[in-house]
């Protein structure tokens, strides 16, 4: 070794030892609770993960606010972000594949110093975190229709804002939320401290097998014809699956995790594990199976599920039973989370809002829609009951909500638009808020179908859905949150009852004692239509209040326009307890006939009428029609 590289070593061993000394004072002196393994890094970029509503409390914090209480009125807004570093060093040979950021870690700041990451409130550190270290706009605060309203203004076709509150400057406040219940703040990357369960819909409106009109989940053992599936497919192309790969690379070598599938044709069990070789039980594979092994990333199992999308989604059944089976077997794990990605609502509980036989009617290939031609309901559980069995899980006995790292599975959700269901289902996005996981919309109406090939780069679906999965990834520890008082939502001018959407961004601010750069900043923005729509979505809690739809446009999120404009209604649903777009009143005249279950149907010639199911019944023998009388549903002249 040259005299230059023995010196450069032991000022790296000198750096290290007053690092590590620095830490234990600072770590000491802020009761950081950690397990002696500390990363290193530069502040890289700053992610947004979701946002939640959230109440303002006497004391000057602020909480989620995911379900309605009088007493505690939404009046603020709870933004997650994740810090990102790069150019990574530990003290483990094993690789460390999560780059957030939190307290105790170590960063190089932007003058060169290396910084421990701390706390203003826990710190007299004058280089410590603290909420004048970001700045948060919003620019846009709207309930989101479920088609977007744009302007052709300036030349261009933009989203428009109606309703806009100035909001440009510091977080009331900044905190980071720990995930693990112990309260280490990292993990070394060989451990067995957190859990995932990856959830993929396995229904058939990801592969396009749905109702010719309706775009409507089917049963399995429908008698309903497929036709042009492929271009009502919400994932043809089984983008979900690249990106559930993308996930699993990041995850350390010591998180457990296992991939599951879901949907009516999953025969015999809630929610199966992707697993090779044959086992007796489900539970036999889920022991064998979920673990640290990643072999399953090249087995057949996960490229199979691209052609094996079939019938409903019993989506709370299998969800209960996911959840369930890591609260009862991942026991020393310090956070369990499930991440899934679906295209809609539950479609197979018979008290579902969604589920099909109550709502639209099969087709048979030779005849009439007939009733006797229902399925029955293919799950137990709808959003209630699943409600119902988490409730204590998430909920204080004061009706607020338990610390994140206090929730034993915490739930995320990407709820990907399909054709058939494209409003945003707000049991998910409550259940995300509940659980302290994320929810996030997909807004597919805008983009290319999912079956059509992108010549230039990935098609953006896809890069939508690994972008959602990467986020998770960043916040399976812990997230940061920057709270906000919202005046719009503390005087009631934006709608209860909407899912809301949030255009904004996040900044760092500079500053001499600053600890990250000031191009580390995130935007939550839809510019255009053509854009794969960034924003944050959260749900106003309404509570069952008699409220006013009339913001809701009308038109169908779908290219195609499936249903007339004059064939759905903007109602507060009772079931839901949103403003959705319900289906108009049978026998509503539209532009080609009448409305029958949403959708604009050729009138009814003269001597035949539409019935309750959609169908032409003649009317009686003999009734006077135009110029004679109806023989078997058609007007005959006299003496003919």
């Amino acid at each position: 070794m040259t005299r230059s590289g023995k010196l450069l070593r032991i000022r790296g061993i000198l750096f290290l030892a007053a690092a590590a000394l620095t830490l234990l004072a600072v770590l000491g002196g802020c009761n950081y609770d950690w397990t002696f393994y500390r990363n290193s890094f530069t502040g890289s970029k700053l992610e947004f993960v979701s946002v939640v509503p959230a109440h303002k409390e006497e004391d000057g914090t602020y909480t989620r606010q995911c379900v309605y209480d009088p007493s505690r009125k939404v009046d603020s807004v709870l933004m997650s972000f994740a810090l990102v570093g790069a150019g990574l060093s530990s003290d483990t040979t094993t690789k460390d594949n999560d780059t957030a950021i939190r307290p105790g870690d170590m960063v190089k700041a932007p003058d060169g110093d290396r910084v421990i990451v701390e706390m203003s409130a826990e710190s007299e550190e004058p280089r410590a975190v603290s909420e004048e270290n970001f700045n948060v706009k919003v620019s846009c605060l709207d309930p989101y229709p479920i088609a977007n309203q744009t302007t052709t203004s300036g030349g261009g076709s933009q989203i428009k804002c109606t309703r806009q509150e100035s909001i440009d400057g510091s977080p009331d406040t900044v905190a980071y939320t720990n995930n693990l219940s112990d309260g280490t703040l990292r993990l070394r990357p060989d451990s067995n401290g957190i859990s995932v369960a990856i959830m993929i819909d396995q229904s058939g409106s990801m592969k396009g097998y749905v109702e010719a009109s309706s775009f409507a989940e089917i049963s399995i053992d429908s008698k309903v014809p497929i036709a042009q599936f492929a271009t009502r497919a919400t994932d043809y192309q089984a983008f979900r699956t690249t990106a559930v790969q993308a996930l699993m690379r990041q995850l350390n070598a010591g998180d457990r995790a296992g991939i599951f599938q879901f949907g009516e044709a999953v025969s015999g069990v809630e929610a199966k594990i992707l697993c090779d070789g044959t086992f007796a039980t489900e539970a036999d594979a889920r022991s064998a199976c979920f673990g640290i092994n990643r072999a399953i990333l090249n087995s057949n199992q996960l490229s199979s599920l691209q052609s094996e999308a079939e019938g409903r989604t019993p989506l709370w059944q299998s969800v209960k039973d996911v959840y369930k089976y890591l609260k009862e077997t991942e026991t020393k794990s310090l956070a369990r989370h499930i991440f899934i990605i679906t295209d809609g609502p539950d479609t197979c509980a018979r008290n579902s809002p969604d589920f099909l036989p109550f709502m639209r009617y099969q087709r048979v290939t030779t005849g009439p829609w007939l009733s006797e031609n229902q399925n029955d309901s293919c799950s137990d559980v709808a959003w209630d009951d699943f409600l119902d069995y988490i409730w204590d899980d998430v909920m204080n006995e004061d009706g607020t909500p338990k610390s994140y790292d206090q929730i034993p599975v915490h739930v995320s959700i990407v709820q990907m638009q399909s054709r058939g269901y494209p409003e945003m289902d707000p049991f998910q996005q409550q259940l995300a808020c509940l659980t302290g996981g994320h929810y996030t919309f997909i807004n597919a109406s805008d983009l290319p179908g999912s079956n059509e090939v992108i010549q230039d780069g990935n098609h953006p679906l896809q890069d939508a859905l690994t972008a959602a999965a990467t986020k998770f990834r960043l916040s399976l520890s812990g997230v940061w949150q920057a709270a906000k008082k919202v005046n719009d939502l503390s005087d009631g001018s934006l709608t209860a009852g909407a899912m809301t959407a949030l255009d904004g961004e996040i900044a760092v601010v500079p500053s001499d004692t600053a600890i990250f750069s000031e191009s580390m900043k995130t935007q939550m923005t839809k510019k255009i239509v053509s854009d794969v729509d960034t924003r944050g979505i959260f749900l106003i809690p309404s509570g069952g209040q008699a409220l006013a739809c009339d913001w809701m446009p009308l038109t169908w999120a779908d290219k195609d326009d499936a249903k007339a404009e004059a064939c759905r209604v903007a109602e507060l649903s009772a079931a839901k307890d949103v403003c959705v777009s319900l289906d108009a009143d049978f026998g509503t005249i539209c532009s080609t006939g009448t409305c029958c279950y949403g959708m604009c149907v050729a009138a009814a010639p003269e001597c035949q009428v539409l019935d309750e199911l959609c169908n032409y019944d003649n009317v009686e023998d003999g009734t006077p029609c135009t110029g004679g009388t109806c023989d078997e549903g058609i007007c005959v002249p006299a003496g003919a």
